[in-house]
């Protein structure tokens, strides 16, 4: 039986929500996002997947009104547990694994109960206790009145000496800290003053007169000029002499007077002082201290870290970083539980912007309180001009712990016990609309019994997917994110959280057990472990093949892929074919924005494809003419160009590329192996190779490029 997700998917519908929450994800979904995850789909693609699957024609009409499905759903790599929330909120029973255990508890906390107002008493306890004691390692004064404020954050910069003549230099990108209605905030050259001069102009500076252009790049590729003996060096050089990361110096620090207002200034006596006062505290307690004592493990991702001197966990942190994430850590673990747990959630995400690899967030414009992120891109990126955000600063600044607890975990909970959805009419959205009859609830067990009794509702694994065992014909649609080939290292990535969390966890899970998470069973392509194309084909096919020996006769394989790489799409491909399976139908659907930092300026691939398989039943399929095969493709992207376009999004020419390899895996999957050129067979991977030229080549029309 042919479902909607086969016939009849609303495509350009669907297009707008996806486009509407990857604009702001956290506001728009928030049980979805209440940790940090690595290329989370949207949640809104993935309901309307389900309901596509199980629904019937009228499903935008389902999407608003919806829908108990009961119905079994298999997601064998759930990530932070997208499928399963959404599947839970549609009453399935919902059975979820992944390898990675700060997946895992993700999707574990996002899905489990919480009492609201126990949780705000507990945020509300910490506050008054481990809170002030944390506010005060925070403290600065207005540089107009001298009065005691908190600052919100404080600029740092990373500085080395000279292989020549043993200058110590300041290694800033430029000397431009802000701009704004007030003019360029710059910082000296020089004496390092902080001080306010006209928009684009050479600065002179008020207290040691050296003019200069704060615009002008002191670190260039990599490379400075020493300014005493104009020696030049590259930073990465210099560190692997000192075999350790560059030291740094408070450069900034930024502060909301109340009677002032906003204030940038140069750390005086009081700000330096009170650093030594922090550092002489971690000193002294530092065998007492909750923080990760692991060693950062080669890796595709960490051989980043290493170049740049980093060998433990804990050097991602400056003193007054670990001190306060100690004291918060020891406050947390003495909560009740499950209190404990979901501000761990809280904890844990707070690391993501409270350490010495995250930044100024803005180039051109410089927006106080806007932290970038550590993992602003998939990798770990160093920065020469660190910004330390106060742990326990405002609520409305990025990143604090009060920030996190409000706007992702007590949001995410709230919305759990009350979802809605944007109503969408003519690419806007008229109205937000909570479901009646919906909530995201999971009863969580690891037993596949208490799934079937009635006991539970959801099933959650932290194991190899390769490795569950599950009645045959038990589940009635599989419907998964896979790992995106060589894209992202999840393992790698994800154990900057583990290693903190494992302080409070390992005593209660056997998940959180060993030092760090166990990369060798990860099925992603890294040839830095040994792994290559083969090794991601290999264990996605595995995977696939469970799939299908659980999967109902009628059942369908539900997930979605992109890729610049035609060698990731014959990986894919084969998987397909080799564990039984074709493509029934195939979809573009956005899933980036293009304003994303890790995509930024490059040609990158913004729609996902949706790809829907079926068991194969033994039945030969019917033969296809290669030539009516490419031709077929040609019209099909020169069409989708033209109604995405519509959007307002223009394609790149990755995402051209893709559509082509999307429409070849299900044309060729199908007639598979009976694509014919004069009687002879043409390989998938020829086929592909072939339309990629056409395609660099400019077949594509003008007409439907320009949409």
């Amino acid at each position: 039986m042919t479902t909607v997700i086969e016939n009849g998917f609303p495509l350009i519908w669907v297009n707008q929500l996806a486009r509407f929450e990857t604009w702001n994800k956290h506001n728009y979904r928030p049980s979805n996002y209440i940790h940090k995850w690595w290329a989370r789909r949207p949640g809104t693609v993935f309901r309307a997947i389900l309901l596509g699957i199980f629904g019937n024609d009228s499903l935008q009409e389902l999407y608003y009104r919806g829908a108990r499905l009961n119905k079994v759903v298999y997601d064998p790599f759930m990530g932070a547990g997208t499928t399963i929330i959404e599947a839970n909120r549609l009453g399935c029973k919902a059975i979820g694994v992944d390898i990675n255990p700060i997946a895992w508890f993700i999707a574990k906390k996002a899905l489990e109960r919480v009492d609201i107002s126990a949780l705000d008493q507990a945020y509300m306890k910490l506050s008054s206790t481990v809170g002030s004691d944390i506010r005060r390692l925070y403290k600065t004064c207005c540089p107009i009145c001298g009065r005691e404020c908190d600052a919100k954050f404080y600029l740092w910069v990373k500085i080395a000496e000279c292989p020549r003549c043993g200058t110590t230099i300041r290694l800033y990108n430029d000397h431009l800290i802000r701009s704004d209605l007030k003019g360029d905030t710059v910082v000296c050259p020089h004496c390092y003053s902080v001080f306010v001069t006209q928009h684009g102009a050479r600065a002179k500076c008020p207290a040691c007169g050296v003019e200069f252009d704060p615009r002008e790049r002191f670190v260039k590729k990599g490379r400075f000029a020493c300014p005493n003996c104009h020696k030049t060096a590259r930073v990465r050089d210099i560190v692997r002499r000192r075999g350790a990361p560059l030291d740094q110096v408070i450069s900034c620090v930024v502060l909301e007077c109340p009677v002032h207002g906003l204030q940038l200034k140069q750390p005086d006596k009081y700000d330096l002082s009170l650093y030594e006062v922090v550092k002489n505290e971690f000193e002294q307690s530092r065998n007492e201290l909750l923080i990760p004592t692991q060693s950062i493990p080669a890796g595709l991702k960490t051989d980043d870290l290493l170049r740049m001197g980093y060998r433990y966990w804990y050097q991602l942190f400056n003193e007054r970083q670990l001190v306060s994430l100690s004291k918060l850590l020891k406050a947390i673990l003495e909560l009740e539980e499950p209190l404990t747990e979901f501000m761990l959630i809280a904890f844990s995400g707070s690391l993501e912007f409270n350490n010495m690899l995250c930044s100024y967030k803005g180039v051109d414009v410089r927006r106080p309180g806007a932290v970038r992120h550590i993992f602003s891109h998939h990798a770990f990126v160093h920065t020469l001009e660190p910004l330390e955000n106060n742990l326990w600063g405002s609520e409305k600044d990025s990143g604090t712990f009060p920030h996190i607890y409000k706007y992702r975990v007590r949001r995410a909970k709230l919305y759990c016990g009350r979802p809605e959805e944007r109503v969408i009419m003519d690419g806007k959205v008229v109205e937000r609309k909570v479901i009646p009859g919906e909530r995201i609830e999971g009863i969580i067990s690891s037993s596949f019994q208490d799934l079937i009794s009635g006991k539970a509702n959801t099933l959650l694994l932290c194991q190899d997917s390769r490795l569950v065992e599950l009645p045959p014909a038990s589940v009635d649609a599989v419907v998964t994110d896979p790992p995106y080939f060589d894209n992202i290292q999840y393992s790698e990535l994800s154990n900057f959280f583990y290693v903190w969390l494992r302080i409070a966890l390992k005593d209660k899970y056997a998940e959180f057990k060993p030092e760090l998470i166990l990369t060798k069973d990860e099925i992603v392509k890294n040839p830095r472990a040994g792994k290559g194309s083969e090794f991601f084909q290999r264990g996605l096919t595995e995977v696939f093949k469970k799939c299908r020996s659980f999967l109902k006769d009628n059942g369908v394989l539900v997930f979605t892929f992109h890729h610049r790489d035609e060698e990731a799409w014959f990986t894919i491909f084969k998987s397909i074919i080799d564990s039984g399976y074709y493509v029934s139908a195939t979809y573009p659907v956005y899933s980036e924005m293009a304003i994303s930092v890790h995509i930024k300026g490059q040609e990158a691939v913004k729609y996902d494809t949706i790809v829907v398989c079926r068991k194969r039943d033994g039945r030969a399929p019917a033969p296809l003419n290669w030539s009516l095969l490419i031709e077929t493709i040609l019209e099909y992207v020169n069409e989708m160009v033209k109604v995405l376009g519509k959007g307002g999004i223009k394609l790149t020419l990755s995402d051209i590329k893709n559509l082509a390899y999307a429409k070849l895996l299900e044309l060729y999957t199908k007639h598979y192996p009976h694509v014919r050129r004069n009687g002879d067979q043409v390989s998938f991977e020829a086929t592909l190779r072939y339309l990629k030229d056409l395609i660099e080549r400019g077949v594509i029309s003008e007409e439907a490029s320009q949409a």
